[in-house]
């Protein structure tokens, strides 16, 4: 790795904290990465920065010197939130960055500030703000449904290339639209209509919320003509709609495309999208597109997505679903990997690292998504950045990839059967459940790994070669990794296992999962 360090170092127990965690897997998570051993390897004065953008910070006052570091400072932005937006999401980021970096405890060596980034003026000027005094990594656990044409451009990644071109290293969440995304081309048919997959030439949106409830649905409509400039407009004009089973219309949105860079007319707009939102009962919705300008060419492209509680949609186009800035090839994009809404990019080849995301509030509060992966990743990079930086290496997005990078694939394997002595009950690997895994299966587990049946019994299978994560060395062709209650050891291949043993291995040459993986490849967040 030349002259960069990463803290790659043994497995460790998981700090305590002042009070009762926040985060009742937090120690878990800690041990996965190995922050506590990371963190003892920062010199107690080398200051450790770190930036949190988001719009959402309801209650962040009161969890400084609790769960926030006591020296946390906040930005507030020019432009004040809407005062019904009551979300916290910033704030449960802010804290899962604070929980890895046991930040409550090191006050004075965590630099934390949180900006208010509501609404494109405060955005801009966080950025402004992080220029003139960078942090070690910024993290942004955002996507914007608006502001991009599908491939790293428009001018919401303009203003976050300002951030990466001076050198700030960004951590992007890679959205949860995987499922909630569908792209076309802009083709018009009969009345102006635009050409959709479902039923009556529209998206078909079902809402399942449990008797007695609503679900409440945002549709957004942008079509790639956004530029890099924020106020350049747009001529080609595109209208949405949201009708029911009868195609009765429960609301529209037919702003006026312009192009002039002074529009200010009610009614108008610069931005190449429309955007409807309502509360619906259970039933089928369809979300229509009418061509209004009549002047769209043979590139022009349209994306609808849809947000909102106990909705789903027929077709979606998973392998694009990545919104900007997540798909900012300057930034550091990060999937959940445990989580199948991670939106993703097949032509971009992002996100760049997949990462653990579960975390639990209590034993029936658990939530998931790239969000919190993103925060993992974020105190992840600060550490590394910190650690390199005491030592006199600044890192750019480059290498901090290929130190934190865990290169793994489902679609090729590494030893081959014969060396393995065992094989698939078929010709595949059967996937199978473990309800209460030792701890090290469990996050090997959480790093991807499955439990499958082979012809010597249940095992872990991974995509990557687990002794990277397991702290031990192979002298020997024939040692086996093997977990047990107390954590890893190296066995010989034909020495007898315990019933609380079980081996690990990589996926043979020979032979996959029976099952196509959801994720077939990419980057996993390295432990330390």
């Amino acid at each position: 790795m030349g002259k960069y360090f990463i803290l790659f170092t043994g497995l460790t127990l998981a700090a305590t904290s002042f009070a009762a965690p926040l985060f009742k897997n937090s120690a878990a998570l800690r041990q996965t990465y190995r922050f506590d051993k990371a963190l003892a390897a920062i010199p107690q004065n080398q200051k450790i920065k770190i930036a949190v953008l988001d719009k959402a910070w309801t209650g962040y006052k009161a969890e400084i010197g609790k769960t926030l570091p006591s020296t946390t400072r906040f930005i507030n932005g020019a432009v004040s939130a809407p005062q019904d937006m009551t979300s916290n999401h910033g704030l449960r980021m802010a804290q899962i960055v604070s929980a890895m970096l046991d930040a409550v405890k090191r006050p004075q060596q965590v630099e934390m500030r949180l900006y208010q980034v509501y609404g494109f003026t405060n955005f801009k000027a966080a950025i402004d703000a992080l220029i003139q005094d960078p942090p070690h990594v910024v993290l942004y656990s955002e996507v914007w449904e608006l502001g991009g044409n599908f491939d790293g451009r428009g001018f919401i990644n303009s203003e976050v290339n300002r951030a990466t071109n001076a050198g700030i290293i960004w951590v992007n969440a890679s959205g949860n639209f995987g499922f909630r995304t569908y792209n076309a081309p802009v083709r018009t048919i009969k009345d102006d209509w635009v050409q959709l997959p479902d039923l009556n030439n529209s998206w078909k949106i079902v809402c399942e919320a449990p008797k007695g409830q609503k679900c409440p649905v945002r549709v957004v409509l942008t079509w790639n003509d956004f530029k890099d400039d924020s106020e350049a407009g747009t001529n080609r004009d595109l209208d949405l709609a949201l009708t029911d089973d009868l195609l009765n219309i429960i609301q529209t949105s037919t702003l006026k495309q312009s192009d002039d860079r002074n529009e200010a007319r009610p009614g108008y707009s610069k931005y190449p999208r429309e955007a409807v939102s309502a509360e619906v009962k259970p039933g089928t919705y369809f979300a229509r597109v009418k061509n209004a300008s009549k002047n769209f060419a043979g590139a022009d492209a349209l994306r609808l997505t849809v947000d909102g509680d106990f909705v789903k949609v027929d077709s979606y186009d998973l392998d694009e679903s990545l919104l900007n800035p997540g798909d900012n090839p300057n930034v550091i994009s990060v999937g959940a990997i445990d989580s199948e809404r991670t939106g993703r990019s097949a032509r971009l080849g992002r996100p760049d690292l997949w990462a653990v995301s579960s975390v639990q509030l209590d034993a029936d509060n658990e939530f998931r998504g790239t969000s919190n992966s993103a925060a993992i990743t974020a105190a992840s990079v600060a550490l590394t950045m910190a650690y390199n930086t005491g030592r006199g290496y600044n890192l750019d997005r480059r290498q901090v990839m290929n130190l934190l990078s865990l290169p793994f694939s489902w679609e090729q394997g590494g030893t081959s059967l014969r060396a393995l002595g065992f094989g698939p009950q078929g010709t595949c690997f059967q996937e199978g459940g473990w309800p209460r895994p030792p701890e090290a299966a469990a996050r090997l587990m959480a790093l991807g790994g499955v439990i499958v049946s082979t012809t010597e019994g249940w095992k872990v299978m991974t995509a990557f070669d687990p002794w990277i994560v397991s702290g031990l060395k192979r002298n020997r062709d024939q040692e086996r990794l093997i977990v047990t209650p107390s954590g890893y050891v190296s066995m010989d291949r034909f020495a007898p296992l315990n019933p609380d043993q079980v081996e690990v291995f990589q996926r043979p040459l020979e032979a996959g999962l029976c099952r196509r993986p959801l994720f077939t490849k990419g980057n996993l967040l390295r432990p330390f």
